[in-house]
């Protein structure tokens, strides 16, 4: 049943891929200037895809992203054909590719991402066009994206502070794990509790799950474990990229 699935999901998405590519290849040779705005669209419907993939299966196979590589490439190499001065948009795209790959990088590094979540930036501002690409744009991409990050990770240390898992965690705390303030701010921040019975009918691996920590909440009768919090950072990546877009065009 689960291989009838993967493969129906497979066969979806190269449809798809080769019919936006068909579409996309029509328009481009009929008009250049239309370079911009089928490139704005892919983008828009990869965050889409990667919205859907991460929140239902918790992962963009590798699969789906050399795909997606390749699709860039080709966008790359239409937007080169129209391109008045080739060599110039070539270097600033490698540039901003190992911009946005060092940023990447240092982010997983300190695993505030994902490595999809990485792939996944790194193919955006790929396929952005050259001629409204900038480092300011990438930098505010950036901020606006950690901004997000911050804003998500307070609103979870808010619910387990006053929300019903704070029982959980004082029971942690008092019982289980003598640590400091800090330390109890930062699992506070980026963890959760989660009923054990939600996490056998889920049956899948969407949290790293920390055994050692098995808490009885006896608020709502429930057998709660400690599992790291990682919500689909794509959300953070869509809003971030587009109220970046449009500060930069002045919208």
């Amino acid at each position: 049943m689960l291989k009838r699935k993967y493969l129906t999901n497979r066969i979806k998405f190269r449809v798809g891929l080769s019919l936006h590519i068909c579409l996309s290849f029509v328009f481009l040779m009929i008009s250049g200037e239309n370079t911009a705005l089928f490139t704005q669209v892919s983008i828009g419907a990869i965050l889409i895809f990667s919205l859907y993939s991460d929140i239902k299966y918790r992962k963009i196979t590798n699969e789906c992203f050399k795909k997606l590589f390749l699709f860039g490439f080709f966008l790359n190499s239409i937007e080169f054909f129209y391109s008045q001065d080739v060599f110039i948009l070539i270097t600033l795209k490698i540039f901003y590719f190992f911009l946005v790959f060092i940023i990447s990088l240092t982010l997983f590094s300190f695993r505030i991402i994902g490595g999809s979540d990485g792939k996944l930036f790194i193919l955006i501002f790929l396929i952005h066009p050259g001629n409204s690409l900038s480092f300011s744009f990438i930098m505010i991409f950036f901020l606006l994206f950690s901004l997000f990050f911050i804003l998500l990770f307070v609103l979870n240390y808010t619910s387990n502070v006053i929300g019903v898992n704070r029982f959980s965690f004082e029971m942690l705390f008092v019982y289980y794990l003598n640590t400091t303030v800090f330390k109890k701010v930062f699992i506070k921040s980026f963890f959760t509790f989660l009923n054990f019975k939600e996490i056998k009918e889920k049956k899948e691996n969407r949290y790293q799950l920390i055994p050692y920590y098995l808490i009885y909440n006896n608020v709502n009768n429930k057998f709660q474990i400690l599992a790291h919090y990682r919500p689909p950072l794509v959300i953070q990546c869509l809003f971030s990229y587009y109220f970046a877009f449009f500060l930069i065009i002045g919208i």
